[in-house]
């Protein structure tokens, strides 16, 4: 399955439904799904975990749109982190829920805080904005690019480096 082009606005509640679709398949009887933008394959178990996360999450929101808890679930379930690189740790997937990437410097400890670092960065995006999380936190969005533009893993949406 393909989605089309994900406005960024849009694109946990396309992550969701991609979620939602995957399982739907698995109570169908499929025994394998993986999402290909990043690469990312779970057991059964995990992708029933992260599906019912997000309901739980979704039944939560009271009319205000995707909740922080559908983000992060769909984050987890499509995006890949952390990805070691020469230079940083890196998440590969983050465009599927409408976040630039996040690349952390290896110089800034190891890879277990690198993914607390990532999660916390993601979240504060998520909840107050890309912007004010940037500013707050004394950090730039490059708009280089790992990937070209028709690659599945390219982020239209930016890195965000963060240096030791």
């Amino acid at each position: 399955m393909l989605s089309p082009p994900l406005e960024q606005q849009k694109a946990v509640a396309f992550s969701a439904a991609a979620l939602r679709i995957v399982e739907e398949m698995t109570e169908a009887g499929a025994t394998a799904a993986k999402g290909e933008s990043a690469g990312v394959a779970h057991g059964l178990e995990r992708w029933r975990s992260l599906g019912d996360q997000a309901r739980k999450g979704a039944k939560t929101s009271q009319g205000l749109g995707m909740t922080l808890a559908v983000a992060k679930a769909c984050r987890l379930a499509f995006a890949k982190r952390p990805l070691g690189g020469d230079r940083y740790y890196e998440t590969v997937g983050y465009h599927l829920v409408g976040l630039p990437e996040i690349y952390v410097a290896k110089s800034h400890g190891n890879e277990w805080s690198a993914v607390m670092l990532m999660e916390e960065i993601a979240n504060a995006m998520a909840e107050r904005g890309i912007e004010a999380t940037l500013r707050d936190r004394k950090l730039t969005l490059s708009r280089e690019r790992d990937y070209a533009e028709d690659d599945f893993k390219f982020n239209p949406y930016g890195i965000v480096r963060v240096e030791a």
